[in-house]
Parts: C-alpha cells; sequence; structure tokens
C-alpha cells in the first residue's frame, strides 16, 4: 500500500517536530535497503529513524540487528556522524521526502 502525499507530510512534520535539537550518532544497516539513524541529545532521551525507500520513514524505539556496513552506510557515516538534525520537509505534492 502506497502512502499519500498529505499522508507523508504529517509523518514528515511529526519527524521534524520530533528530532529537532537532536545529533546523528550513528548508522546502521538493518537490511539490504533500509537503514537505522541513531540520534541523540544532550537532554533528552535517544532516538532511532529507520529510513527505507519502499516502506518510508519513521521513528522506533525497536532494537534492530544490524547488518555489516556497505559502501553506502560507511559513506553515509563519514558525512552524517556528530551533524546536527536541523529539519524536514516534504515538497509540495510530492512523495519524498527531505531530511
Amino acid at each position: 500500500m502506497e502512502i499519500a502525499s498529505v499522508e507523508l507530510y504529517n509523518v514528515v512534520l511529526n519527524i521534524a517536530k520530533q528530532l529537532q535539537g537532536y545529533y546523528v550518532n550513528n548508522v546502521y544497516a538493518v537490511s539490504s535497503e533500509s537503514i537505522l539513524i541513531k540520534l541523540h541529545h544532550p537532554i533528552q532521551a535517544e532516538k532511532q529513524l529507520v529510513v527505507s525507500p519502499n516502506r518510508g520513514l519513521w521513528l522506533t524505539k525497536y532494537e534492530f540487528e544490524s547488518r555489516p556496513a556497505g559502501s553506502f552506510v560507511k559513506t553515509l557515516r563519514t558525512h552524517l556522524e556528530r551533524v546536527r538534525f536541523v529539519g524536514a520537509l516534504q515538497p509540495a505534492g510530492e512523495r519524498i521526502g527531505v531530511l
């Protein structure tokens, strides 16, 4: 089942609010296509964001078993570790989210 543009807008808006002020702690591969981004905050509890091109993106408390990091995940780690999350948006009418 595909997610509509309006539904994705609400998901992205919710993620943007919940992750404001967080920093990327690490990036993990959890499947052949999905990644898990662990985020930390100096005061609040750690959060985890799953990004999957086929299923979407969501915050989770579930602990995933990580897989060996491929070159894509290693590149993401290099560029994203310790980066501050500044926001998320969804271009009008599109079914994509931009972090």
